[in-house]
């Protein structure tokens, strides 16, 4: 049984997760990138926070959550493990 804090810090995580998804998809909208690509790079975080959720030491995750990862580090990380996925 899952407890009740576990259950908060789930929905909590799975809400910042959320919004960061939909402020990536509004910042390449409002440039102009085309849906392909935008679907393409959400897939990616996808598999980021896939990874993040397993917490594998073995992926030398950035430390914190991916939302607040800086763009350097987050890049960095996509470009390690994108043959991987």
């Amino acid at each position: 049984m899952v407890s009740m804090k576990k259950d908060s810090e789930f929905r909590r995580g799975a809400n910042h997760g959320a919004q960061w998804f939909q402020d990536v998809v509004c910042a390449m909208a409002q440039g102009g990138t085309q849906p392909d690509a935008i679907a393409e790079r959400l897939s990616t975080l996808g598999q980021v926070l896939l990874d993040w959720r397993e917490d594998q030491a073995i992926n030398n995750l950035p430390p914190g959550n991916p939302w607040e990862w800086r763009s350097e580090d987050l890049e960095s990380y996509i470009a390690r493990r994108r043959d991987q996925w």
